[in-house]
């Protein structure tokens, strides 16, 4: 496409949210075509993310920048990774936070609820949390003869399920972040029939799968704030070192929670085999046990869900690509 013209739109806005120790704030109206934070935008970094970072020096700061339906996608990425990175800088230069305790992502334009400009998209989504400290109950380590490190075509595989974790997880928080934009709202359109788009319905279905909620009430929405902040925890953990464990057959995976230096641990006679909708499952899974989650695989009780990492890994995937039928990905609505 052709350059876009910077189009100056006015003062910046933001709001902000707080779920439990998950601080969510929203800085949105940046120029069209621009990048620039505002003044409005660095108050509310000074006077609230600032704070947060500098009074707790284990909290972390997950920062996704978001464009308008406008301009072609390939634009959108570039231009919402730039603003994601005027927050990061200034945080950086403003308040001297290590660029270590910050991760950058660029959503383009998948958090635009409509086509068009929309001032609401033209934004920067900022998360801060806290490091997990949660231990969970792991097995005793196996013998160090049966751990090796993956072999090449292994190495293949594990880079392919990480790939994929770093594309759903932040177009989750992106479907997620739009959906919750309308909670203030009815819901209804001007003839009176529910507004939400086909992504709001993915959201929804995955909510009513996973989560077992299935109306889209106060009790909804307060679940899915608390699934998002998850969600970006699982984010802000950077790729873990792999190890294969030729002897467990019990598992397809696990990991010691309260040492995430050992990294996660595959094995052999179980993840590779299966196909790839599971190995990117048990690999977001795997991660959400970093954050003190366990196993409530037949529970059909919403709090016991949101702390079972496989309902939050297929809650994430069916969301980040209207994959419905579990890790087999047997029915999709959409590609990833």
């Amino acid at each position: 496409m052709g350059a876009m013209t910077l189009v100056r739109t006015g003062p910046g806005w933001g709001e902000a949210t707080d779920e439990g120790p998950v601080h969510h704030a929203h800085l949105y109206d940046f120029d069209v075509d621009g990048a620039t934070l505002k003044e409005a935008h660095k108050q509310y970094l000074r006077g609230r993310v600032l704070n947060l970072l500098k009074l707790d020096s284990t909290r972390v700061a997950t920062v996704t920048g978001n464009a308008s339906r406008t301009g072609d996608k390939d634009h959108n990425t570039i231009l919402s990774t730039q603003r994601a990175k005027a927050v990061i800088t200034f945080v950086r230069d403003e308040g001297g936070i290590d660029l270590s305790r910050m991760s950058l992502f660029g959503a383009g334009s998948d958090a635009a609820s409509a086509p068009g400009e929309n001032p609401r998209a033209r934004s920067v989504d900022v998360d801060v949390t806290p490091k997990p400290t949660a231990p969970m109950p792991t097995p005793p380590p196996p013998a160090s003869a049966t751990i090796r490190p993956p072999t090449s075509s292994e190495l293949d595989t594990i880079k392919q399920a990480e790939t994929a974790r770093g594309q759903a997880l932040p177009r989750a928080l992106a479907r997620i972040d739009a959906f919750l934009a309308k909670s203030g709202d009815s819901g209804e359109g001007a003839a009176g029939a529910p507004n939400y788009s086909g992504e709001d319905q993915q959201v929804i279905d995955a909510v009513r799968l996973w989560l077992y909620v299935p109306d889209v009430n106060e009790k909804f929405w307060a679940t899915l704030r608390t699934a998002r902040g998850l969600i970006a925890q699982n984010q802000a953990i950077s790729p873990l070192r792999y190890s294969v464990d030729t002897a467990k057959t019990d598992a397809f995976a696990y990991v010691y929670s309260a040492e995430r230096d050992k990294g996660i641990f595959l094995c052999l006679s179980s993840f590779f085999p299966v196909n790839e909708y599971c190995q990117r499952e048990v690999l977001l899974h795997e991660y959400f046990h970093f954050l003190g989650l366990g196993h409530f695989y037949s529970t059909s009780d919403t709090a016991e869900a949101l702390q079972c990492a496989h309902h939050m890994a297929e809650l994430v995937y069916d969301i980040a690509t209207g994959c419905i039928g579990g890790c087999s990905g047997t029915s999709c609505r959409a590609g990833p």
